[in-house]
């Protein structure tokens, strides 16, 4: 923690603290223990775990907060670092005017993020998630699971921060290719233009694109690599009876309502074709092989995104 309150309940920054006196956490009121050193940025650490507050922030995790403390505290006036919301019993990272800004690095379950997500917005504040900027590699973004979690869904949006020089970055019009592999476009944005950047002002993909043939043909490859007789790709191919260039035809559509999928589009698309073909009920199929991604933002009806799937492929492929 950068901040706590001290006996006179008064909020004090660790860089301003003094030595003997006594800080307490806003939350489990516990007396806290004062780091300060030359190699380390000053800040409260509990003696033991608090249960309303997460431990062991990094040294990266406390740079960023004051560094969106100090920027944006030159463009607006009501701006605070962990400030105690005593209402819900919360403590956000930043909060400007009704805008609720949280910095999230390491690794977080999506459910503790979604709660407290809800309770910010239940007392009233638009919250902005920021985390790392993902990796990119051959023109493809690879997110891990607390960077999809970050993604606003609905305009396919997603903050991202450069660990090294710290810059700002927004992912526009992101697309799911497979589980990790994602296409957006990347822009760079100043920290002061993060509370005025309006993500709702960007539309999410609306069209139908379809993977490269290379991507599924390697995504069958990686399959058979596989050597299981159990693995759902090739059951369905060999099941079907299909040929290589009937899967590529049949399969690898990208609907907006892809960014909501974890599964690859190849095996998906193939388990609602052989619920088609036989005439079984293609929501059963899919629902019982599907999985769907969790947001920090955000929660969706899953039948409503797989029936919505199932519908854009059986019109697709006109069955």
């Amino acid at each position: 923690m950068l901040t706590a309150y001290n006996e006179k309940q008064e909020r004090v920054l660790a860089r301003n603290a003094l030595r003997d006196a006594l800080y307490f956490c806003p939350i489990c009121h516990e007396q806290l223990i004062l780091k300060q050193g030359n190699k380390n940025i000053a800040h409260f650490a509990h003696g033991r775990q608090c249960a309303h507050h997460s431990s062991g922030e990094t040294l990266l995790h406390y740079k960023l907060k004051l560094l969106l403390f100090h920027i944006l505290s030159n463009y607006y006036n009501d701006v605070q670092l962990e400030p105690y919301l005593s209402g819900i019993q919360q403590i956000p990272d930043i909060v400007v005017g009704d805008n609720a800004i949280e910095v999230q690095l390491s690794p977080l379950p999506v459910q503790q993020m979604r709660k407290r997500t809800e309770g910010l917005q239940c007392a009233g504040y638009r919250v902005t998630w920021l985390t790392t900027l993902p990796k990119y590699r051959q023109g493809i973004y690879h997110l891990n699971q607390l960077q999809q979690s970050c993604i606003d869904p609905v305009h396919c949006v997603m903050y991202g921060i450069h660990p090294i020089n710290y810059r700002l970055y927004r992912l526009n019009n992101m697309m799911s290719l497979t589980a990790r592999h994602f296409h957006a476009d990347c822009e760079p944005i100043a920290y002061e233009q993060l509370l005025a950047d309006d993500a709702r002002s960007c539309v999410g993909m609306t069209t139908v694109r379809k993977l490269a043939t290379a991507r599924i043909i390697q995504y069958v490859i990686q399959c058979r690599r596989k050597k299981s007789v159990h693995d759902p790709v090739l059951s369905l191919i060999y099941q079907m009876k299909l040929t290589e260039a009937q899967v590529i035809q049949l399969t690898g559509f990208i609907f907006p309502e892809q960014i909501h999928v974890h599964t690859h589009p190849v095996l998906w698309q193939l388990k609602v074709f052989a619920a088609l073909r036989y005439q079984h009920d293609p929501y059963h199929a899919l629902a019982h092989c599907i999985k769907l991604r969790q947001f920090a933002t955000r929660t969706y009806s899953s039948r409503a995104i797989i029936e919505q799937l199932v519908e854009r492929y059986r019109k697709i492929i006109k069955l």
